[in-house]
């Protein structure tokens, strides 16, 4: 069971979200098990940031403002995708890493 669902695993594109909204308890249930994968020494360095509603736009003008202020010739396709591309999704999750 396991060889086939890492068999049939497809990344997923903007272009290829739908409007279905996502429960919190949906989102809780992929993180719980993303808590179980394996970690150097049990140390669990990770945390998770959850951008739903509002937080989702302003992480997409975060997002465009930082790439225009690091890159010397900023393309406006990009940024517009940076602006618009986190809105487009139910919800936004960051997997951050902590450092002990």
């Amino acid at each position: 069971m396991v060889f086939e669902l890492i068999k049939k695993r497809r990344s997923v594109f903007p272009a290829q979200y739908t409007n279905q909204p996502l429960k919190r308890s949906e989102i809780e249930k992929i993180l719980e098990a993303a808590n179980w994968a394996p970690t150097h020494k049990k140390t669990e360095p990770w945390r998770f940031k959850i951008f739903l509603e509002d937080s989702k736009e302003q992480l997409g003008q975060f997002l465009a403002k930082k790439y225009e202020e690091t890159e010397a010739n900023p393309k406006a396709f990009k940024v517009k995708k940076l602006l618009e591309n986190p809105s487009r999704s139910a919800a936004v999750i960051a997997i951050c890493m902590q450092r002990d």
